[in-house]
């Protein structure tokens, strides 16, 4: 069972009243799961309701059908916020790249909140999109750069 203590720790949930934090952890079937290096925590194309928040260990972010990473995540940062919001297929794929400490949260609880508590939640993730879009943004720059070869000059 989640326990206050833990989402204290979590970035994620940093700003949110103590009130909130008790609602989540009273209402939440959040999961804690381990995941060993190299393999999928989430896959680009599943149908998915639930997001992650890693607490340790380090990811790396695909999209087909490209082999380089997108982005890498760190202790702290929330990764499945599209399907958690809206229930839909995976976007990208999710790879451990070490072992991994995740949270799992399922996005059926979000009925049981307050309607602030719920509404702060939410802001919460949309910031995180906004974050990972971001992200993303400035990983497709870094890719469009261009490329000189030998036989050319800059």
């Amino acid at each position: 069972m989640l326990q206050k203590k833990l989402l204290e720790k979590i970035p994620f949930f940093k700003d949110f009243p103590d009130e909130y934090k008790e609602e989540i952890v009273e209402h939440s079937e959040a999961e804690l799961l381990k995941v060993p290096p190299n393999r999928s925590i989430l896959s680009e194309g599943e149908i998915g309701d639930t997001c992650f928040i890693l607490l340790r260990g380090s990811a790396n972010v695909y999209k087909r059908p490209y082999s380089n990473p997108l982005a890498s995540l760190k202790p702290g940062q929330v990764f499945g916020a599209v399907a958690f919001l809206t229930p839909r297929k995976r976007t990208t794929t999710v790879v451990a790249e070490e072992e991994c400490l995740l949270l799992r949260l399922n996005n059926q609880f979000l009925d049981a909140l307050s309607h602030p508590c719920r509404d702060r939640f939410k802001d919460q993730m949309i910031t995180v999109l906004v974050r990972n879009m971001e992200t993303l943004r400035a990983t497709i720059e870094r890719y469009k750069a261009p490329v000189i070869t030998p036989n050319e000059t800059p």
